[in-house]
């Protein structure tokens, strides 16, 4: 599953990386060079800058912070711009920014919120601050045209793998909830993990890149960090990932589904079995080879 993974993961890049080479085409102005090979790179998770302060975030605040990353050095700027399936800025991509308590204690995770209520109380104002922030000044795209005025190249970080947490909610897999990583059973879904394997999945995020690079990005940073991995899960990884495409494509290129294959694989894999097949192996080699 490794391998397919990072097939996947390069797959998107590679269109990513089409969408930035567009964008670089039709940008009024160019991206700073680089030219130190100690680049200082700084990653602003604009999410905890917009919750944790006691006030909303101002335009002149996001100034003042991007002039004194680039008074001590900075060169570049990564900007998260994915909030566990809400996308924290203007687009008809996502819901806007909001947090649902249901959606919580529908789908309690005692093994990363300990208390429930807590959590609630906590993230219900913090995503209405997040709402009224992004009406204000659409943050991301202010971040953007102020590291651009402090010369510095900004660079979009987007989520590939974190569409899913209690209390948020993305849009795309509401509307699309096969597109998330399915078990060999083709009913157990791996919720908030994305399956690019799906096309519309692709679509999707090609989509949001392109919207970024719309609103200045330098370029796109594909993030493999997720939050819903930690969540309750019936099954290991390995269990995951076979999507009907991913069946079918299998299925195609070798005469079957992969799926027995697994099976082999976890034969292999146990201990028990493989000592079954050493005695079995032992007992043919003590055994007297036959005369023609």
């Amino acid at each position: 599953m490794y391998n397919l993974s990072m097939t996947l993961l390069l797959t998107l890049l590679v269109a990513c990386g089409h969408s930035a080479a567009f964008a670089d085409d039709t940008s009024q102005a160019a991206a700073p060079e680089l030219n130190s090979p100690s680049e200082l790179i700084v990653d602003v998770d604009v999410n905890d800058e917009i919750w944790l302060r006691d006030h909303n975030m101002t335009e002149k605040e996001i100034q003042d912070l991007v002039g004194q990353l680039r008074q001590n050095g900075c060169q570049t700027l990564i900007i998260r711009c994915g909030c566990m399936g809400i996308l924290p800025y203007r687009t008809e991509l996502s819901y806007p920014a909001s947090f649902d308590a249901e959606h919580t204690r529908a789908n309690p995770a005692p093994d990363v919120i300990a208390d429930l209520e807590a959590y609630i109380a906590e993230r219900t104002p913090w995503m209405t601050k997040y709402a009224e922030v992004i009406r204000d000044i659409n943050p991301v795209e202010v971040f953007i045209k102020a590291g651009h005025e402090q010369g510095l190249k900004v660079i979009a970080w987007i989520d590939l793998f974190d569409d899913g947490y209690p209390g948020y909610r993305s849009k795309f897999l509401d509307e699309h909830p096969h597109c998330q990583w399915v078990g060999k059973d083709g009913e157990t879904y791996f919720h908030g993990l994305m399956d690019y394997s799906w096309p519309e999945a692709r679509a999707f995020r090609v989509t949001q890149a392109k919207e970024i690079l719309n609103l200045g990005a330098d370029g796109i940073h594909c993030s493999t960090s997720s939050h819903c991995r930690h969540l309750p899960n019936s099954h290991e990884v390995d269990f995951y990932g076979y999507s009907q495409p991913i069946v079918d494509a299998f299925q195609a290129k070798y005469g079957f589904d992969g799926i027995d294959m697994h099976e082999a694989w976890n034969f292999q894999a146990n201990p028990a079995n493989m000592a079954i097949l050493k005695s079995a192996s032992l007992r043919l080699q003590k055994q007297p080879m036959a005369t023609p």
